[in-house]
């Protein structure tokens, strides 16, 4: 009989690594915003050179005081045709992560914070926004 015991508790140690493993690597958040139509929106523009022409627009949608989403968009101007901004880069929030759409792969994502809970959206948006002036001041980089 001890031995039984012995080997469900080995069974159960490890089932019990395997869905902390599982929990530690799940992209996925169960974090699920208020509707935007109860929160209030605020947009800027955070330009990145001198002439202007590379720019991160920047949404943030707030809920009783506390940021509960975003977007940011890295943006260069199009001044050649009509003097719209064209989108490279976007990080949003969606389906319980933080991720970007880079600019290499618009169709693709890169995580960059799962989304658990109201507080997570503020952390994410601190390395969103990091990460966001970064790819920013690489494509000024390149053109310079």
């Amino acid at each position: 009989m001890p031995q039984d015991a012995s080997k469900q508790r080995k069974k159960a140690l490890k089932d019990a690594q395997r869905a902390v493993d599982a929990e530690l690597t799940r992209e996925k958040g169960d974090y699920v915003p208020p509707d935007r139509t109860e929160c209030v929106e605020k947009e800027w523009h955070q330009s990145l050179d001198e002439s202007g022409d590379i720019r991160v627009e920047i949404r943030v949608w707030r809920h009783e005081g506390r940021m509960v989403d975003f977007v940011l968009l890295v943006q260069v101007g199009d001044w050649s045709q009509d003097g719209s901004w064209e989108q490279v880069a976007r990080v949003d929030c969606a389906g319980g992560r933080c991720h970007i759409h880079p600019p290499e792969s618009p169709d693709e994502h890169k995580l960059i914070h799962r989304l658990d809970t109201v507080d997570d959206v503020e952390i994410a948006y601190r390395a969103a926004n990091s990460i966001a002036m970064t790819v920013a001041a690489m494509i000024r980089d390149r053109r310079s």
